[in-house]
């Protein structure tokens, strides 16, 4: 399967397309991909961590030292390990989280599969979550993963977000919509 050009237009991308080609040869895609998403969520969920990582200040011996101390706690791969080297002596170490993302952007395209985020006023149960599931991948060519959040202030109702394109049947967007149709219609 080709690699969307999308994903390598950035220097994140062009990371994440070499390492994602060395796990493919290597039969490592699955353990590569545990590890990434690790240290994307990790990044994402520290903002200590993100601050060392994408501050100019702090030595990137330092910043080598701080990935590859995560890496011992993950176990992680030969290969993510030495994807963070490289970022490392690039001075590129900042840009993990970007080259994580785009990472799992590649695998989902290799396996045929969409993300859709799902937005609902409750948390969804296994079987609503199995449904809407369903339902998205009768109408699209692929696999669908999903992200589930809640936001209460949708009242009820579900937003689903695929790439650009979105579906809302929150009662929050029909009552802006019947709100917007009074005031024009006076």
């Amino acid at each position: 399967m080709s690699t969307p050009n999308i994903a390598i237009a950035s220097a994140p991308g062009r990371y994440a397309a070499a390492l994602f080609q060395l796990a493919k040869d290597g039969n490592a895609l699955e353990a590569v991909a545990d590890d990434m998403a690790a240290l994307e969520n990790l990044i994402k969920d520290n903002p200590d961590l993100h601050f060392t990582l994408t501050n100019p200040d702090f030595p990137k011996t330092q910043k080598y030292k701080t990935l590859q101390t995560i890496c011992d706690k993950l176990d992680a791969h030969k290969l993510t390990r030495n994807t963070i080297g490289v970022l490392s002596q690039n001075s590129r170490v900042a840009l993990i989280g970007e080259v994580a993302a785009s990472f799992a952007n590649l695998l989902a395209h290799h396996r045929n599969q969409q993300h859709a985020e799902v937005i609902s006023a409750a948390p969804l149960n296994p079987q609503q979550q199995s449904q809407i599931r369903d339902l998205l991948e009768k109408n699209i060519d692929g696999k669908i993963k999903l992200s589930l959040l809640t936001d209460p202030k949708i009242l009820s109702g579900i937003i689903v977000k695929i790439g650009s394109f979105m579906i809302d049947t929150s009662l929050k967007t029909k009552l802006e919509t019947l709100e917007t149709t009074m005031k024009e219609t006076n």
